[in-house]
Formats: structure tokens, C-alpha cells, sequence
């Protein structure tokens, strides 16, 4: 591909001309795609934005492949032979009508032993991981009004924790929380970082009111937090 190797081209150069570039490591250069990958969830729904968003990510790949002295050739075709071989379904003489079968098929072909390994998330969508994959295996309620109850029986929990077992049962709120979004199709991630940007807007017009009145109360602050709220829903 021309315009992929014109992007190596580019990368070498930076790499060797460029004062921050040719200092990056594999090191300093990793923990960039948490903050890409993030970007590029912002984005979504967006195709130009995505697009550039993608773009950052091939970036740091290249990038971080120079940085680790990794043939960028060998990347490419380790990766084509890994794609053909947990495929069989597609490149052998496997059968797997479905996405369900597909998934079966290829954690047998990876052959890894069950959550050996687990994938460097943030810790929310890291629960979430976990309980997808014990729930292939079975190990999961069979309707959401069973996770909304270990909801309750955790925060009951957490309300009578004593102090040194409340960080433990907090931990357990909260993954329990998580799965939650599985049996509703939302990542949790996502879904906190837009409650997150929720409580800043809103929060924004009680910050717009205390710079004329510096002393107002929690409940007139309350009563322009729920203006603010009835304002968004129309």
C-alpha cells in the first residue's frame, strides 16, 4: 500500500528530526492510546471526527512499532496469520453459523485457560469483561431483576460495613453496578462519562449564580440544579 508506506516514510523522519518524537519510548507512547481510544468513543456517530480519531490511533501503532524496533512488515503478517487462524470457520473446515458459535469457536482456538489473562481496561469496563465471560460459561442471572437485587444487597452491605471492610464492600457495589450495563447493552465507561459531563453542565449554571451570590444556600443551590435539569428535558 503506497499511502502506508508513505505514512512509515513520514513516521522515520519525525523519529529522527523531530526533538519530541525521537524521544518517545514504547513506554511514554502506550499510555497515549487510552486517551485516543477514548476520543475516538467521543466521536462516535461522527465519521469525520472518527476518521481523524482513527487516524491518531494508526499513528501511535506505526509510531510505537518504530519506538520498539518491531518490523512493521512482520506486524502485518503475524497479524494476517492470526486473523486466519482463529477463523477456521472462514479459512478451514470449521462450522459457525452464528456470532455466539463464533465466539465458542474462538476462545477454543486461542486456547488460552478461562480469564488467564486479563486485557488492561479501566477498572469499570474491566468488571464488565469479566462478567461477559462467566456469563458464557453460565455463571450469571438468568433476568436483570437478579442483578438489580445483588445491587441492593451489596449497598446494604456497604451501609453496614464497618470501616475496615467498606473499601471491599464498595468495590463490590460497584461491580455489580457494572454488570448491570451488560444485561442493558451499555459499556460502562462511556455511559459514567457522559453522566459525568451531565453533572458539569448542570453544575455549571449553579457556578454562573454563586458568583452573585457567594453565600446562597444548598437548597437554593438544589432549587437551580433541578431548573437546570428541567431545562434539558424540555
Amino acid at each position: 500500500m503506497q499511502e502506508f508506506d508513505k505514512l512509515i516514510d513520514i513516521v522515520k523522519r519525525l523519529r529522527r528530526e523531530c526533538p519530541w518524537d525521537s524521544k518517545q519510548t514504547p513506554s511514554t507512547l502506550t499510555p497515549l492510546f487510552f486517551e485516543e481510544v477514548y476520543e475516538l468513543w467521543g466521536s462516535l456517530g461522527d465519521k469525520d471526527k472518527m476518521e481523524e480519531e482513527l487516524g491518531d490511533i494508526l499513528l501511535l501503532v506505526v509510531m510505537t512499532a518504530l519506538a520498539a524496533d518491531i518490523d512493521i512488515v512482520e506486524l502485518i503478517k503475524r497479524l494476517q496469520a492470526k486473523l486466519i487462524h482463529r477463523h477456521p470457520h472462514i479459512f478451514g473446515d470449521e462450522k459457525a453459523a452464528t456470532a455466539q458459535q463464533v465466539l465458542k469457536l474462538w476462545e477454543r482456538v486461542k486456547g488460552k485457560p478461562f480469564l488467564e489473562e486479563l486485557p488492561d481496561l479501566p477498572a469499570l469496563a474491566l468488571a464488565a469483561f469479566v462478567q461477559r465471560k462467566a456469563s458464557k460459561k453460565g455463571f450469571d442471572w438468568h433476568t436483570i431483576e437478579g442483578v438489580i437485587e445483588k445491587i441492593k444487597e451489596e449497598l446494604e452491605e456497604l451501609q453496614h460495613a464497618s470501616a475496615d471492610k467498606q473499601r471491599e464492600e464498595y468495590g463490590d457495589l460497584l461491580f455489580a453496578v457494572a454488570h448491570l450495563g451488560n444485561f442493558l447493552g451499555l459499556d460502562p465507561e462511556t455511559t459514567l462519562k457522559s453522566a459525568v459531563y451531565k453533572f458539569r453542565r448542570r453544575f455549571q449554571k449553579v457556578l454562573d449564580k454563586l458568583k452573585d451570590n457567594p453565600n446562597m444556600t444548598l437548597d437554593e443551590m438544589e432549587a437551580i440544579w433541578e431548573k437546570a435539569k428541567e431545562e434539558e428535558k424540555g
